[in-house]
């Protein structure tokens, strides 16, 4: 269970040294912001970060956290805020002595088996590419904006514009579907998130092969949905996490994403909100923040067809390098949460705005009514048209 206390694995390779991975190396480059990038990823550890920020810190950043949520940032900081300054400077000091990190190729698999998923990289929380998995599906053959446009266009949707993006029980703008197609040439490009697509229209289903999901997920779980995605070129999302286990089809287009392990959430040192969705503390809307130049992660290219595994509380961000769709299946699997990060775990269990239990409602019931199983819908995140 990681307490995000997390020792180094007694079998990971080895780190290269402090001059390797330099640019000057025959196939290594530089990166976004002086990050290193490898060309592959033979010297890549098992899990990425373990022992780079030290036990003792992460452990006083998890009290950090404990507390914020408690008693809200504002009330702690006025007790404590010199204290915590302190002992962030020390998590970036610990990093800086490192030097610059390392962003990793993520591994690309073809005709994984489920029970291979499920052993490889469900059960130890590591990032992968199901590459092609999805080109014969319904969705990526017949999904596109133009399509949605003349079906949906007069859906009225739920958009997110600039930062913060991502922030709970924030003011909702909503416009209609054409409208956030129809924006190319915009300066205020639009960015359709976490949209209950397949619940509002069941029939949409029929391009998903739902069972799919089920045999690669494997064990029980308490709910799941699906959550549509639809942005054009050039939108982004800043850096976030989230306890749900996700499986991100990419329907249509193509994104960049970064990933960032639980190993540096002391780093990423998220504002509390009281709620289950967390933005970095860096976070401006860009996909690559500055700072994390001094953070090991995968840089991940996500194709037409992909399917990217996205474990619970891993940090990422995405830029949609063409106009895209994509579809999110979400579930929740508390162990493998715990596993990952035991405070944030269960401090979600505490959370207000929105409560996780409210979000267990609302996801089962979407699933029920993109099943066509019943469902009253009443909890759905779009206006009535």
């Amino acid at each position: 269970m990681n307490l995000d206390t997390t020792s180094p694995e007694k079998n990971a390779p080895a780190r290269p040294a402090s001059t390797a991975g330099t640019p000057t190396q025959p196939g290594w480059t530089e990166g976004p912001a002086g990050v290193r990038m490898a060309p592959d990823s033979s010297q890549r550890p098992l899990h990425l970060g373990v022992g780079h920020i030290p036990m003792s810190q992460r452990v006083w950043h998890n009290a950090l956290m404990t507390m914020d949520h408690l008693l809200t940032r504002k009330l702690a900081d006025k007790w404590i805020g010199p204290m915590r300054k302190k002992h962030l400077a020390r998590v970036m000091a610990h990093l800086e002595k490192r030097g610059p990190g390392t962003l990793y190729p993520i591994d690309r698999r073809r005709d994984l088996t489920p029970e291979q998923f499920h052993r490889e990289y469900l059960l130890r929380g590591i990032p992968v590419v199901l590459e092609g998995a999805a080109k014969e599906w319904g969705c990526c053959k017949k999904w596109s904006l133009k399509y949605f446009a003349e079906h949906y266009g007069e859906d009225k949707v739920t958009v997110a514009q600039g930062y913060p993006q991502h922030q709970a029980g924030g003011p909702k703008n909503y416009i209609l579907m054409k409208d956030v197609l129809d924006n190319k040439n915009s300066d205020n490009m639009k960015y359709l998130r976490f949209h209950p697509m397949l619940a509002l229209h069941p029939e949409l289903t029929a391009d998903f092969p739902y069972e799919w999901f089920k045999r690669h997920k494997k064990r029980w779980h308490l709910y799941s949905h699906m959550q549509f995605f639809i942005g054009t070129k050039g939108t982004t999302t800043g850096t976030h996490d989230s306890q749900m286990c996700n499986l991100f089809v990419m329907v249509h287009g193509e994104k960049t994403w970064y990933l960032h392990p639980t190993n540096y959430t002391a780093f990423m040192d998220p504002p509390t909100t009281r709620s289950v969705f967390r933005l970095g503390r860096h976070n401006t809307g860009k996909v690559f923040e500055d700072p994390y130049r001094v953070l090991d992660g995968y840089k991940v290219h996500l194709k037409q067809g992909d399917i990217l595994w996205n474990p619970p509380f891993y940090w990422h961000s995405v830029e949609n390098l063409t106009d895209t769709i994509g579809v999110g299946f979400r579930w929740n699997d508390k162990r493998l949460a715990m596993q990952q990060h035991f405070t944030m775990f269960m401090l979600d269990w505490l959370a207000i705005d929105p409560s996780w239990f409210y979000m267990c409602k609302v996801g089962r019931d979407e699933t029920r009514r993109m099943l066509g199983k019943g469902g009253s819908g009443k909890n759905l995140s779009t206006p009535s048209t």
